[in-house]
């Protein structure tokens, strides 16, 4: 889940110093009790266009999942406030008010009181500093109700120090995965839990799962009939997220608009961030889209030839197994747990990342095009998880946590 804040305003604006990603953990005691347990899922925003993409929208999902194991759930977000989220798109869902709600959100995002806990709170943590939240929350309802602190379940879905150059942040980052025994870590995909074990970073107890495409795309990739693929190459890299590289894919798209006759036939336009304009060479510019919806989105995914989409970190890649769903011509770099051999044959990964490299197999997948070419998006095999349900470690992780519950009761 990266690049959830800003830290560092650019144009010459003030820099808000400090590590805005962490949350003070004031907490009091519940003015209720709960005739049962509540899990608390902690994710920095859900406001509408970002939960519906990547880590929040899978997040989110989990949560969904184990709402069906305790009585009462609630979502705390650290950072945003009320006013971002419109509570319409969260029907059976109300304010937290410090007072008994089976379901409930908490924003943290201009609250100064503490956070109301009871003994029976279950804790979800979903990005590093949500994680060092939890573990001083949880410390506080040890003192407070004088139980044993309560392990919480940690979900990963990128190595996130890596978003930081060597720094608080990063040590901050790395420490919550060496809490062995205090959090339960559940891997988004088995080559995550891979690279994670061959960092040395291991937990007593751990899950994986493979996630599933997002309900809504799954629903508009199965609406679509037969689709004539345009001369289109969709970009997925953001500009302020290092993980996507974003100088690397624009020096390879000139490299590109170089060394390929027929460039100035193509439209390219990139999704993800907004930003300016950028030209290319011959009339050539990538044309930025912003942050779609989900429906504009899939319509992109459906029209365009090549995918380019880049992550120099141990991640789910959800863009990029998305363009490959959608049937396009993948580029993509070949990352630590990258294994060509497992992926399908529209996905062309590149061993050394140079710009040359790069625009050498933009050309490869620029020169299959043909403009009679239809695909049936519909019928295409997904490689995303497809089979049961998305979250099937679930009973083993309420055995496990249940320790914990008869203890706090006791």
């Amino acid at each position: 889940m990266p690049s959830l804040l800003e830290e560092t305003q650019q144009g010459g604006e003030t820099r808000d110093f400090g590590i805005s990603e962490l949350v003070s953990a004031e907490v009091e005691r519940c003015g209720y009790a709960l005739e049962g347990n509540r899990v608390n899922l902690i994710i920095p925003v859900i406001s509408e266009k970002k939960r519906n993409f990547g880590g929040v929208a899978t997040a989110i999902r989990f949560l969904h999942r184990l709402t069906r194991e305790f009585e009462y759930a609630r979502i705390i977000v650290t950072h945003e406030t009320q006013s971002q989220v419109d509570m319409h798109n969260w029907p059976g869902w109300s304010l937290d008010h410090d007072d008994i709600s089976t379901r409930s959100i908490l924003f943290l995002g201009d609250k100064t009181a503490a956070l109301a806990i009871t003994p029976n709170d279950f804790f979800v943590a979903t990005f590093w500093s949500t994680a060092v939240y939890i573990k001083s929350v949880i410390a506080n309802q040890s003192r407070l109700f004088a139980v044993p602190r309560r392990r919480f379940a940690y979900l990963i879905q990128e190595y996130e120090p890596a978003f930081y150059p060597g720094s608080a942040r990063y040590t901050l980052a790395e420490s919550t995965y060496r809490d062995r025994d205090g959090a339960i870590a559940i891997f988004n995909s088995r080559p995550m839990a891979e690279v994670f074990k061959e960092k040395g970073l291991q937990f007593s107890e751990q899950y994986v799962f493979g996630s599933m495409l997002n309900p809504r795309l799954q629903q508009l990739k199965a609406a679509c009939g037969a689709v004539a693929k345009e001369p289109v190459i969709l970009v997925y890299a953001r500009p302020t997220v290092p993980q996507n590289d974003f100088d690397l894919v624009v020096e390879s798209l000139r490299t590109w608009v170089r060394s390929y006759p027929a460039a100035e036939d193509w439209r390219i336009v990139s999704a993800g961030e907004a930003h300016e304009d950028i030209p290319l060479g011959r009339n050539v510019v990538i044309r930025s889209l912003g942050t779609l919806s989900l429906d504009e989105y899939a319509r992109e995914l459906a029209r365009c030839w090549v995918g380019v989409a880049f992550t120099f970190n141990a991640s789910t890649s959800h863009a990029a197994r998305e363009m490959v769903d959608f049937g396009a011509w993948l580029v993509t770099n070949q990352f630590e747990y990258r294994r060509p051999a497992d992926l399908p044959p529209n996905v062309l990964t590149i061993e050394e990342p140079t710009p040359e490299n790069v625009a050498r197999n933009l050309v490869l997948c620029c020169e299959r095009y043909r403009p009679d070419r239809i695909v049936s998006i519909a019928t295409l095999k997904s490689v995303f998880n497809s089979d049961g349900e998305e979250f099937p470690f679930v009973p083993a992780l309420m055995n496990s946590w249940c320790e914990s519950r008869h203890r706090v009761r006791d």
